[in-house]
């Protein structure tokens, strides 16, 4: 798919690309993007002499993308919160873009929802369901804990569930 501009209805000044450059029609430049602390490109555009800071991936969803659903949430589909191409986007729920999010910097199994229960000695496996948190089961063998987290995760998430 070839790179394709649109200007951004509320900053006229400004064209939103398929790729997630923002172009000033002015200058006719692109402008570099920050990262802010939660790991996403974002850039500050200016409408009447009032600047305002805009994260690119809604400017790409908000462009690019349909939303029939109304759906609030922009997901990165692989993850990568600098992917801002429109293949990589698409609209969620809060409860479907949590699914997708990665592992947590304390889980130490590097399987989201499998860890290990001192208690009995096993590997505890869980889902979250509708925001409720779902025992699975417990296993003697890790990768018997995984396989088990990753078929519930193709029950359960759907489009949602993590790339891995």
């Amino acid at each position: 798919m070839s790179e394709q501009f649109i200007i951004i209805l509320e900053y006229p000044n400004y064209a939103i690309s398929t790729y997630g450059q923002v172009l000033n029609i002015n200058t006719g430049r692109i402008l570099k993007p920050g990262i802010n602390t939660g790991g996403y490109y974002y850039v500050i555009l200016c409408n009447n002499k009032k600047k305002t800071i805009k994260k690119i991936h809604k400017l790409v969803s908000n462009a690019f993308l349909d939303n029939p659903e109304n759906k609030k949430c922009c997901d990165h589909i692989d993850r990568d919160r600098k992917n801002n191409n429109i293949t990589n986007l698409r609209y969620a729920t809060s409860s479907e873009n949590n699914k997708n999010k990665g592992i947590q910097k304390n889980n130490t199994s590097k399987c989201p929802g499998v860890c290990f229960d001192k208690n009995s000695n096993k590997w505890r496996v869980r889902i979250c369901i509708n925001g409720k948190r779902k025992h699975i089961g417990l296993y003697n063998n890790f990768n018997d804990a995984v396989t088990s987290r990753k078929n519930q995760e193709t029950i359960h998430y759907k489009e949602y569930q993590p790339l891995q």
